[in-house]
């Protein structure tokens, strides 16, 4: 969850669950965010998932994130106007693949 804990009482906090955060001291952290549907084969992934990594991306100061679909789907790499940040959709890989 990332919020502040000096936060005003009674203000209303937005919290955010990301599915994986890897650190490693002096480097950028690296986001995942698991998807449970399937992929796009036409590369039209939805605009909320875009928004959500931004969202975390600006939160932990990452300038990429990885959206993990289910099933098949093309490589996208999507750079965010006017920001830094840079959101990865791979298809997946291994016995990942293999059982779904």
């Amino acid at each position: 969850m990332l919020d502040h804990s000096g936060d005003i009482v009674g203000q209303h906090r937005i919290h955010m669950n990301i599915d994986v955060v890897y650190k490693v001291p002096g480097a950028p952290p690296v986001i995942h965010d698991a998807k449970y549907k399937v992929s796009s084969v036409g590369g039209k992934y939805a605009n909320a998932d875009q928004y959500q990594m931004l969202a975390y991306c600006t939160a932990l100061g990452a300038p990429r994130s990885w959206l993990d679909y289910a099933g098949g789907g093309e490589h996208l790499s999507r750079r965010i106007v006017n920001t830094a940040v840079a959101v990865e959709a791979p298809p997946p890989t291994g016995s990942l693949t293999a059982s779904l």
